[in-house]
């Protein structure tokens, strides 16, 4: 996973939001927004979903991943941000 180090990628801002958990990742100038949800609880949302987008923004979401658990989601996330953006944070 992703791993803080003096000159790479530290956790500059965590937050919740009624879907679930915002942690902004900050490589050098480069910032990543993991949005992190929950299960709801329906039959149709018993996963977890990690989405990451660049930037602090609203927008879409270049990448996300589900799971069962919010480990497994982010492990979905980071392979398949690898096939879209490599080299930008690595995973």
């Amino acid at each position: 996973m992703i791993a803080s180090a003096p000159d790479g990628v530290k956790i500059t801002v965590q937050y919740r939001t009624k879907e679930g958990k915002i942690y902004e990742l900050t490589n050098k100038q480069t910032v990543l927004a993991l949005h992190i949800s929950a299960p709801d609880g329906h039959a149709d949302r018993d996963t977890w979903h990690v989405e990451a987008r660049l930037g602090t923004g609203t927008g879409p979401a270049l990448v996300d991943g589900w799971g069962s658990t919010a480990a497994e989601a982010l492990r979905e996330t980071g392979r398949a941000w690898a096939l879209r953006e490599p080299g930008v944070f690595d995973w």
